[in-house]
Order: C-alpha cells, then structure tokens, then sequence
C-alpha cells in the first residue's frame, strides 16, 4: 500500500498513455522515489542529479499517502496555475474527484517546489492510512482496486493536462 499504490497508479498513467498512442506536448515523467523513509535521500539525489531542468519542469506530483477512492487533487502553487487546477478538475466531474484544495505533502518533491516548481498530491478518502502504514497490513490487497483504478485516472487527467498545456503552469 505504501508506496507501490503511488508507484501503481503513476506507471499506469504512462501505460495508458502508450496504449492509447496519446503524446502530449511535454514529457510525463515516472519516477519511482527510494529512501524516503530515510531522509529523503532517493528524492534530494534525483533532485541534485537534475535541478539544471528547474525550468522546463511544469508541476511535481507525489502519491504518498495510499490510493484509496480519489476526490482529486492537493495542489500548491501561483493563484494562477490553481485557477488551471480548478479547470482540469471539471473533467473529473463524472467521477466525483472535482475537489482541488490548497496544500500539498511531498517529501521527495520537495526540493523542486522549493525553487517554485508548483507541486501536487493525490486527495483521497485515506482516513485509515496509518491503520496499515507500515504494518503487515501494508499491502495491495487492503486497497480496492476501483478506488485505485479511479485514483490512477485521476493521475492520468492532471499529468496529461498540465504536460500538454501551450505553457508550464504559471509560477
């Protein structure tokens, strides 16, 4: 659950895409964060190893805290770009995840927001997160796989949206 349901969803997100022989205009990248537990030390090191494209990069996004039924999306960054937020949201409407709410948890994405980068995490019902977390119960087969299925759309609308906006989210 912890992890592999953010991993899941972001490599489904990709697959997708590929499947559907859908590009955007910018790259969608996955990256499967290590050591967070640890410091960070798996985020900072991507981070050091390619803080040189703080400038072509248009939003981070971490799924962190399970994958359970989505209502959208924890968003920080400019009054502008939440307007743009709060209009991909709308496509979410026929799945009930139009809610896009200020804030945002992402220790691996930290660094890139902090060169004001705008960031984003998954919002969703994940009230009994720590009943599992990192417990023998941390594990897939505590999610349900419609909640998952749902929240991996969720992914897939905003990643899309945003890589093939004519611009990066406005800073």
């Amino acid at each position: 659950m912890d992890d592999r349901g953010g991993a899941m969803i972001s490599w489904t997100v990709l697959s997708l895409l590929h499947a559907l022989n859908i590009r955007a205009r910018r790259t969608i990248r996955c990256i499967l964060w290590s050591c967070e537990e640890f410091g960070g030390i798996g985020g900072k090191q991507y981070f050091d190893a390619h803080k040189s494209e703080v400038s072509s990069m248009s939003i981070v996004m971490e799924s962190d805290y399970g994958v359970f039924h989505p209502y959208g999306l924890r968003f920080l960054g400019s009054a502008e770009a939440q307007q743009i937020i709060q209009s991909i949201s709308k496509q979410l409407s026929s799945i009930n995840a139009t809610q896009a709410l200020l804030g945002n948890d992402g220790t691996d994405i930290a660094p890139w927001m902090e060169h004001g980068i705008p960031g984003a995490s998954l919002l969703n019902n994940n009230w009994d997160y720590f009943a599992y977390h990192h417990s023998r119960g941390d594990t897939m087969n505590v999610l349900n796989s419609t909640d998952v299925d749902l929240a991996a759309a969720v992914w897939a609308v905003y990643a899309y949206s945003i890589a093939d906006l004519d611009h990066l989210l406005p800073r």
